[in-house]
């Protein structure tokens, strides 16, 4: 970064200007779109920043940019503590201390590999998004305000993979002074994601419903009200089982409809529906909404792709539960393959399509030798892959072992199986009695004990 190599505290600093650069003008520092490597890094060490959205913002904020985004790290910001510092100057209208200097670029990702910085991350992101409330009264305001909702999001879970979400639930902890409205509802939902990266299921319950509550009552717009309707919707199918209220929240969100720019939202909501039909044993309505869902995702380009193939390995276990075993052995296959050639990095979806795809092994190994082995090798594949992925007690980790247990069994490998299972259902008892994984597992074992 800047004008020598090398990494220390100020190129944290730098990732955290880029971060902030993005969330109030929706773009990086500088545009290097169809430039070759070389040329990149050429425009970031030389270039100079044009932004003509910078004009508008106040000068203490502009000032606080430029000094994160500074070409020589003697010139940024010495920690993130010290961005944070002259955050929270901003907000409560005092001085600053920040220089103004030119921008340049980094990548965001660099931020994610240095736990040990990161709480001081967490709380430059938390003074951002809450210098967006005030921003948004004085007209210095981001592009749009649901984009910077749905980056804030995103940064929340990059800051929960990191280790931090203690941090950011704390420092966007609630109390007697909660915003009023759109901005209450997003403090909500930023405290459950919290929630659920600590495997707090119980709290992160309780914020999905406060969310949904505050949004129902508060003065804020019908997409805030789906979102939130979605939110509680698609926690309650995931860890508590397609319930009565989950399939009426999800239900009254389809019926509604969606405007054109809740896409993402709408593919959620749609495999939230998925997953309450194939609870229901409605197996084939699930393929064709999850189908549709699919191509709306690929029109959308969601993601950049990275949703079609997510619903594209849900499709693939309502398949198999449907008996339709070669289709869902060939859909999980296609999945799991250009996931890994698109999408390398990103090794939870990939082991949910490699689970699905040894689901569709195990369910054809029921009756051919052959296909149990290969689903035995597939699911302790994603079991080692999401041990390195999760936390002892993650519901993934669960799942893992649930399905790896069955494929033993399934093998006649009768004991193994039964004390894996034990043990996984002994390690994941933080979950609590109804969560639907959980429940699952001891119905397994209880089958075959």
């Amino acid at each position: 970064t800047g004008i020598k190599s090398g990494s220390d505290l100020r190129s944290d600093v730098y990732s955290l200007g880029v971060i902030l650069h993005e969330l109030l003008t929706g773009r990086h520092p500088y545009s290097l779109k169809g430039l070759s490597l070389e040329q990149a890094v050429e425009r970031v060490r030389s270039g100079q920043l044009k932004s003509p959205a910078m004009r508008r913002w106040a000068p203490e904020l502009r000032a606080i940019v430029e000094s994160a985004l500074a070409r020589r790290p003697s010139e940024r910001y010495q920690s993130a503590m010290e961005l944070g510092q002259d955050l929270r100057a901003f907000l409560a209208g005092s001085g600053i201390q920040a220089k103004r200097t030119p921008l340049a670029k980094r990548a965001v990702r660099a931020l994610l590999l240095r736990k040990s910085y990161l709480a001081g991350a967490v709380l430059c992101l938390s003074l951002i998004w809450m210098g967006w409330q005030k921003a948004k009264a004085s007209e210095v305001h981001a592009r749009d305000l649901r984009a910077f909702q749905h980056l804030v999001r995103n940064l929340t879970k990059a800051a929960i993979l990191a280790g931090t979400a203690g941090d950011l639930a704390e420092l966007l902890g609630i109390g007697s002074d909660l915003p009023p409205g759109s901005a209450g509802v997003e403090t909500l939902r930023l405290n459950a994601v919290a929630s659920l990266g600590e495997l707090n299921l119980q709290e992160a319950e309780t914020f999905f419903r406060q969310e949904w509550l505050l949004a129902q009552e508060s003065d804020v717009d019908e997409v805030a009200r789906r979102l939130a309707s979605a939110d509680l919707g698609m926690f309650l199918v995931i860890h508590r089982g397609a319930t009565p209220e989950c399939r009426k929240l999800l239900g009254d969100v389809r019926t509604a409809g969606f405007s054109n720019n809740e896409s993402w939202v709408r593919a959620r909501v749609e495999l939230g529906w998925s997953m309450v039909l194939r609870q229901e044993g409605r197996f084939d309505e699930a393929v064709q909404v999850l189908l549709a869902a699919e191509e709306f995702a690929h029109q959308k380009n969601i993601a950049g792709g990275v949703t079609e193939l997510k619903l594209k390995a849900f499709r693939s276990r309502a398949l198999a539960e449907g008996g339709r075993l070669q289709e869902a052995e060939r859909c999980a296959q296609e999945c799991v393959l250009a996931l890994q050639s698109n999408f390398p990095s990103n090794q939870q979806l990939i082991q949910l399509a490699a689970l699905s795809l040894g689901r569709a092994q195990l369910k054809i190994g029921s009756t051919d030798k052959d296909y149990c082995n290969r689903a035995q090798a597939t699911l302790l594949d994603v079991v080692r892959a999401r041990d390195e992925l999760f936390e002892e007690g993650h519901p993934g980790r669960l799942a893992a072992r649930r399905w790896l247990a069955e494929a033993m069994w399934l093998g006649n490998q009768h004991s193994e199986a039964i004390d894996l299972l034990e043990e996984a259902v002994s390690s994941s008892r933080n979950l609590g009695d109804d969560h639907f994984e959980l429940r699952d597992a001891r119905q397994l074992l209880a089958r075959i004990q």
